[in-house]
């Protein structure tokens, strides 16, 4: 009797025992399995957008041309800087004796102040250098102290405009020679010997080089053949921006696709239009021209300007790249699609087999449908249980479609019901670290949970 108990016990000990080392065993493989297992990352998709620009400085091609003085003499100018001139109209008057520039000198002495216009055109001009300056535009200094001898020089101009009469009448109307433009067009009284610039004849040097303008317009005696002033005769110009291979190429495939114009944004004044652009090659040296038909004014008195070309600009849900799979799908005529048993939704197809005895036989294979063309009345499909090759049959019609021409679709795997279902997503933009894709035609929604890195995970594996 004391034996049978005694191995009742034992009996007991040996289940319990085993029990709790397999207890022990599971315990230690998951936690093995956890330690070696790629931690899993997630993320939530969220609605934002993706803009990719080009920055680049380009030189400006006008119709312009540098018109000298005829005689020696003081020049006094009759327009403003900017200014148009219609054709046989005053731009300047020639002083030979030097007698109206010195009566202007004393009007100068009398008012020793500029005109409230002139002190708004100069803080202007430092309102916009301060809020466009960059330290990579150094020349953007010189430049504004050239605008700004501009306005106070030109203050000259206004005084003898104002005082035309009298000094006629205290020197004669002989007292200065009128210089008139030949044709009509826009005055400026800066140079930088670029005038007679052209595509064919543009050196790349010139644009690294950053020629600064100077001004024309002296308190001195000039001589005959000295420029006075700078005519632009059209509205029309050019920005010519040099561009790397891999920008010309961008550029050149936007050209090629049917792109007519790029949005462009001038740094200097923030100014943004839409502008007609083609690629150009001259000497070994790649470069972007940009043709504007207008606001040449605007910039007259810069041969120099920094801009930025929005290429592309999209809105929609993002995902990283890193979230991305890639699956196989097939483009196929839509009525292959069937029902299936005891149903009307056609997500179906019948996939021909061949079963052991060499007897055809059919199989139906449930897929996933995106992207219908009801035009061409064709639909892509996409399934883990179809392959390149794979015969599909309409039943009906009793013919068949092969699967012969194989594309890719992207998706990710979403992870809201606590295992990986792949979501087919149609991208319309992309970088090297996010996606923008269609929220419309996506199977993804926003906040959806979605793996970031696709290659850690399986479909249809459990996450919790």
């Amino acid at each position: 009797m004391a034996n049978k108990k005694k191995t009742n016990w034992r009996k007991h000990i040996n289940i319990g025992t085993i029990m709790f080392l397999l207890i022990v065993i599971y315990l230690f493989g998951n936690l093995v399995t956890l330690m070696f297992k790629n931690k899993l990352a997630v993320y939530e998709v969220s609605k934002s957008e993706i803009s990719d620009s080009i920055k680049g400085t380009g030189i400006i091609i006008r119709e312009e041309q540098l018109i000298r003085s005829t005689e020696e003499g003081y020049v006094n100018c009759y327009l403003g800087d900017g200014d148009r001139v219609k054709a046989n109209g005053i731009v300047y008057t020639l002083d030979k004796t030097g007698q109206i520039q010195n009566e202007i000198n004393k009007i100068l002495e009398e008012n020793k102040k500029t005109g409230k216009e002139e002190q708004d055109k100069i803080n202007d001009d430092l309102r916009t250098f301060t809020d466009g300056y960059d330290d990579a535009d150094f020349f953007m200094v010189s430049e504004t102290k050239n605008e700004i001898a501009h306005d106070l020089i030109s203050y000259t101009g206004v005084l003898l405009s104002k005082n035309k009469k009298q000094l006629e009448k205290k020197y004669g109307k002989d007292c200065y020679i009128e210089g008139k433009s030949e044709q009509s067009g826009l005055v400026s009284y800066s140079s930088d010997g670029l005038e007679s610039l052209t595509l064919d004849t543009l050196k790349k040097n010139v644009i690294n080089r950053k020629i600064h303008m100077k001004e024309l317009r002296t308190n001195e005696m000039v001589h005959e053949g000295a420029p006075v002033y700078r005519l632009t005769t059209s509205q029309a110009w050019q920005l010519v921006i040099p561009l790397s291979e891999e920008d010309y190429t961008r550029m050149a495939s936007l050209a090629e696709n049917g792109t007519k114009t790029l949005n462009v944004t001038i740094e200097k004044d923030a100014f943004q239009s839409m502008v007609p652009f083609e690629v150009y090659e001259h000497e070994n040296q790649k470069y972007l021209i940009l043709n504007f038909s207008d606001y040449v004014q605007r910039y007259l008195n810069q041969r120099y300007l920094s801009v930025e070309i929005l290429l592309v600009q999209q809105s929609g849900l993002t995902i990283p790249e890193s979230s991305l799979v890639q699956k196989s799908a097939f483009r196929i005529p839509k009525e292959y699609l069937s029902g299936g048993s005891n149903t009307d939704n056609n997500k179906n197809v019948n996939v021909i087999y061949t079963d052991k005895k060499g007897k055809e036989k059919i199989k139906q294979v449930s897929v996933r449908t995106i992207d219908e063309d009801e035009e061409k009345g064709t639909i892509t499909i996409f399934s883990t249980n179809l392959k390149k090759g794979d015969r599909i049959r309409n039943v009906e019609s009793a013919t068949t479609y092969s699967l012969d021409k194989e594309l890719m679709v992207y998706g990710v795997y979403t992870i809201n019901s606590g295992y990986a279902v792949f979501s087919y997503v149609r991208i319309e933009e992309r970088n090297e670290d996010y996606c923008i894709v269609n929220s419309e035609e996506s199977e993804i929604e926003l906040y959806d949970r979605i793996v970031l890195n696709s290659n850690t995970i399986h479909e249809n594996e459990i996450i919790y």
